[in-house]
C-alpha cells in the first residue's frame, strides 16, 4: 500500500512556539537585612543616633589598702566612710550620631514597536520576557548594593596578611583600597622606566616610601593607556624621590603610560591566605560578640549565638566540609535561610554562599562575575571566565566576605513612581525597582499613535547604619581546589 506521508513536505526552519526563560538570578542578603520604607518626613538626609555609655576599664582591686581599694562598709558615724555617703564614680553616657541618604540609579530597555510585535513568534511572551529581564537586572543591582554596603557599613573591615593575622581597618569606606593601597589616582606622566604622582597630594614626601619589596608591594596600571591586562601582577618600584614624587621601575609590560594612565601602588597588606577556623574566624566570632552580637544573633545552636558568614563557593566548601555540623533554631523567622536549607552551623557560624561574591586581581582591580556578548539576536550574559580563582584559569586571586549579627543596617527603599504616593499597595520587604511602560505621545519626537515605547525601571535605596560595629567585612586569598 502507499504511503501518503510522501505527498506532504516536511516543515523547516520554523520556531518552536515555546521560548525558554533563563532569569535565575537571586539577591543572598535579602533576609540578612531588614527592609524598611524610607520616611521622606525626616528629611532627604536623616540622622540616626544611637545612645552609648561608659563601662569599667580596669578590674576592681580588692587587695586591702591598694589604689582603687574597694570602700570597706562601716555603720557607725565614727572614723571611716559612712556606709551612706559613698563616694560615686562618675558614669558618662554619650551619642554616636550618623547619616544616611537616598542613592539613585535608572536603566531601560529598548524601543518597542507594538505594531510590529504582531508579526514576530509568540509577541506576548517575548515583551513579558523584556520586562522580566529588567526585573532581574533590578535583582542583580539589589544584590550588589548590597554586597558593597556589606563592606561599607561594618564598622570593620579586616585583610588576611598572613596565617591567622588579620590588618583591620575602621573607617567607612566602601571598599579595602585604604588597607591595601598606599596610593591610587591618575598619573601626572610616565616615560618608559618611570612614573610621576606629583599631582596627587597624598603622595609621599619621603625617599624610597614605595620602594619593592618593603613598604610596596608595587605599582600597576589600572585603566587608560599601558593599563596591565586582567590577572597582571604588580610591577616592582625600585626607586622613589619624595621631593619630585618620581617612581622608577624596570620596565612597563603593556606600553609606557601617561597622564591618563590610573594606577594602584600596594602595600604589604595584600592578602596572603585564606580564612581558617584555627584563628581567624574565631577572633572574629569572639569580637562579635564582645560587642554584644549575642543579642541579635540569626540563632542559637548548642547554646552559642549563630552569626551568619557570606563568602564564595570555594571558601564555604573549605571551611564547611569537615567540622561538625549543629542545628540552627533561628532567632528571628528567616524565610530565605531557611528555604534555601541553611539548617546547620559549623562553629557558631551559618554558611551564606555568595556564587558572586567582589573579587579581585593581583593589582586589586576588580573582576565582575558576568560579562554581555552578543547572540543570535541581541544580547546575552555569560560568566566571565576571568572571575574564576587563579587556580582553575581565572584571574581572580582576592575575595571578600563579610561576617554578621542582625540589624548591621537597613536597606530603605522609596517608590518611585507618582502613582504610588500614598504607598496603599508599596511593599518595602519585597521591593527591587519599578518596573513601567513609557509610550507618551512625545516619546523621541512623534509618538502620535503612542504604539512604540518602551520598558524603564527606576530605583532608589537608602541604607540606614543601625548597629555597624556587628559587622566585619573580609578580604582574603581565595583557597586553592586544585
Amino acid at each position: 500500500m502507499a504511503n501518503a506521508s510522501s505527498a506532504f513536505h516536511n516543515l523547516i526552519d520554523q520556531y518552536d512556539r515555546f521560548i525558554y526563560r533563563n532569569f535565575f538570578r537571586r539577591d543572598p542578603f535579602v533576609s540578612l537585612i531588614p527592609r524598611k520604607e524610607f520616611d521622606t518626613g525626616q528629611g532627604l538626609t536623616p540622622q540616626v543616633v544611637t545612645h552609648t555609655g561608659e563601662l569599667p576599664t580596669a578590674y576592681m582591686d580588692i587587695t586591702p589598702g591598694g589604689a582603687a581599694d574597694m570602700a570597706q562598709l562601716n555603720i557607725t558615724d565614727g572614723p571611716g566612710t559612712p556606709s551612706g555617703d559613698v563616694a560615686a564614680t562618675r558614669v558618662q553616657t554619650g551619642q554616636t550620631k550618623r547619616d544616611y541618604t537616598l542613592k539613585v540609579d535608572a536603566w531601560k530597555s529598548d524601543v518597542i514597536n507594538m505594531s510590529d510585535m504582531t508579526f514576530r513568534e509568540d509577541p506576548k511572551g517575548t515583551v513579558a520576557n523584556v520586562y522580566d529581564s529588567l526585573g532581574e537586572y533590578a535583582i542583580v543591582k539589589n544584590s550588589d548594593w548590597h554586597r558593597v554596603h556589606n563592606i561599607g557599613m561594618a564598622e570593620s573591615r579586616a585583610v588576611v596578611t598572613g596565617t591567622g593575622v588579620l590588618t583591620s581597618a575602621t573607617s567607612t569606606e566602601f571598599d579595602f583600597s585604604d588597607v591595601v593601597l598606599h596610593l591610587k589616582g591618575t598619573l601626572n606622566g610616565a616615560t618608559a622606566t618611570t612614573f610621576d604622582v606629583s599631582n596627587n597630594p597624598n603622595a609621599s614626601a619621603v625617599d624610597d616610601a614605595y620602594n619593592s619589596p618593603g613598604q610596596g608591594e608595587g605599582i600597576c596600571i589600572t585603566s587608560g593607556t599601558g593599563a596591565f591586562p586582567i590577572g597582571s601582577s604588580a610591577q616592582a618600584i625600585t626607586d622613589y624621590d619624595g621631593t619630585t614624587k618620581i617612581g622608577t621601575v624596570a620596565s612597563w609590560p603593556n606600553g609606557t603610560p601617561d597622564n591618563t594612565s590610573t594606577y594602584h601602588i600596594l602595600n604589604t597588606n595584600v592578602p596572603v591566605d585564606t580564612l581558617d577556623w584555627t584563628e581567624t574566624l574565631p577572633f572574629i566570632y569572639d569580637t562579635l560578640g564582645r560587642n554584644g552580637g549575642a543579642n541579635f544573633a540569626l540563632g542559637w545552636s548548642d547554646g552559642l549565638p549563630v552569626y551568619s558568614l557570606s563568602v564564595g563557593p570555594e571558601a564555604k566548601r573549605k571551611l564547611f566540609k569537615a567540622d561538625l555540623q549543629t542545628d540552627i533554631r533561628y532567632e528571628m523567622p528567616n524565610e530565605n535561610f531557611t528555604a534555601r536549607g541553611i539548617s546547620k552551623a559549623v562553629n557558631g557560624w551559618a554558611p551564606n554562599t555568595d556564587d558572586f561574591a567582589i573579587r579581585y586581581d593581583a593589582c586589586y582591580v576588580p573582576i565582575y562575575p558576568t560579562i554581555n556578548v552578543a547572540t543570535s539576536l541581541g544580547q546575552r550574559n555569560i560568566p566571565n571566565p576571568d572571575y574564576l580563582p587563579v587556580s582553575l584559569g581565572g584571574k581572580a586571586l582576592y575575595e571578600v566576605g563579610t561576617a554578621m549579627a542582625r540589624e548591621v543596617y537597613e536597606a530603605r527603599p522609596r517608590p518611585v513612581d507618582a502613582s504610588s504616593i500614598d504607598r496603599a499597595n508599596f511593599k518595602p520587604t519585597n521591593y527591587m525597582a519599578e518596573v513601567r511602560w513609557i509610550n507618551n505621545p512625545t516619546f523621541e519626537g512623534a509618538n502620535d499613535l503612542e504604539n512604540k515605547g518602551y520598558f524603564r525601571a527606576d530605583w532608589q535605596l537608602g541604607a540606614k547604619p543601625v548597629r555597624p560595629e556587628l559587622g566585619y567585612a573580609l578580604l582574603y586569598k581565595i583557597p586553592s581546589e586544585v
